[in-house]
């Protein structure tokens, strides 16, 4: 997984979320965290990299699952489940997603440590938005084929 690759996808699914702010850094860090930088088992099988649970309340987009964790048909779906998920908790900024992280998100207390601790390490990594908004209307277009296809 390339992180630019993940940047235009996630802000090609938030186009489809306009109350949504949160921005690619803290999800790709958690994608990062969760798959082992994208070398798990379960991101291998199952296109799962941000450790996503079946749920029992909120709507999925999963196909299925992989033990205990959703089983995706791509990528992209795995960024739509995220979106999902934020939308289900009413999470709609960075601040708000790094409070929910800080208060019940994870069982391993050290987990916004961990994943501030990646942030450093990806921001180099990304696109800067001049040049992101250069590929916005092919990366929108593209999940826009993307989803309906699915």
């Amino acid at each position: 997984m390339n992180y630019k690759y993940f940047q235009i996808a996630f802000y090609a699914v938030r186009a489809f979320y306009p109350s949504c702010n949160v921005t690619a850094s803290l999800p790709l860090a958690q994608a990062v965290l969760e798959s082992r930088n994208f070398t798990s088992d379960v991101y291998q099988r199952a296109h799962n990299f941000f450790g996503m649970t079946f749920p029992s309340k909120r709507d999925t987009v999963a196909i299925g699952k992989d033990g205990k964790y959703c089983k995706y048909a791509n990528d992209l779906d795995c960024i739509r489940d995220y979106f999902k998920w934020l939308s289900y908790w009413k999470i709609y900024s960075d601040a708000q997603l790094l409070e929910f992280l800080k208060k019940s998100y994870a069982e391993d207390s050290q987990y916004l440590v961990k994943v501030r601790n990646i942030l450093p390490g990806i921001q180099g990594q990304l696109l800067d938005p001049a040049t992101l908004s250069l590929y916005a209307v092919g990366a929108g277009v593209a999940a826009i084929a993307a989803l309906r296809a699915s």
